[in-house]
């Protein structure tokens, strides 16, 4: 493996070679550089699904490009393989885009989950206006509240605002969205 640490014109950093992918280097800041045109060049980093992705060529052939996770790159360079395919990588602050190598670990499923746990990013954690599939907005909420308890039929209500009646009686009752009722909102 290729460490650098200053000088041969490459960054402050230390970097070392990513196993499987020959002239690509993955910085101990959590960035990737190639050496393949003849000089350091960073790979520009796209943003997918949450995580940092680059294209790198497979060695195979210099046609063959794949996208790659940027956290997967560094950790294979830093901490090698993964120790089984039922290994994942693990942010350990939390924070997916933070792809450094002092962030990083080979983890279980579980041991993902239980992180996620503990830093409050769990999917199971997020509520109100944080959860994943929420698509409307707390002045909508109360809206579709005062119209329920107009007398409205809750018919009526959830085809205007495409949600089942079941939804709007959930809001109606203050069932669901405790983030808006915990404010003091709404009747």
């Amino acid at each position: 493996m290729t460490e650098s640490k200053h000088g041969s014109g490459l960054p402050h950093a230390q970097m070392k070679d990513i196993p499987g992918y020959p002239g690509y280097l993955a910085s101990e800041d959590g960035l990737i550089y190639s050496l393949r045109s003849g000089s350091v060049r960073q790979l520009s980093m796209r943003l997918h699904n949450g995580y940092w992705h680059v294209n790198v060529n497979t060695g195979v052939s210099n046609d063959t490009k794949v996208k790659k996770q940027v956290h997967q790159l560094v950790l294979l360079a830093f901490s090698g393989p993964k120790p089984s395919d039922a290994h994942i990588t693990r942010h350990l602050d939390g924070n997916p885009l933070n792809n450094s190598k002092t962030n990083l670990a080979w983890g279980t499923p579980k041991e993902n989950t239980s992180d996620s746990m503990q830093h409050g990013t769990a999917a199971c954690l997020r509520r109100g206006q944080r959860a994943v599939a929420t698509k409307l907005k707390p002045e909508i909420i109360l809206s579709i509240e005062r119209e329920a308890r107009s007398g409205k039929r809750l018919v009526e209500i959830a085809k205007r605002y495409g949600i089942t009646h079941t939804h709007v009686r959930r809001i109606r009752d203050h069932l669901c969205h405790p983030d808006i009722w915990s404010k003091g909102e709404g009747g």
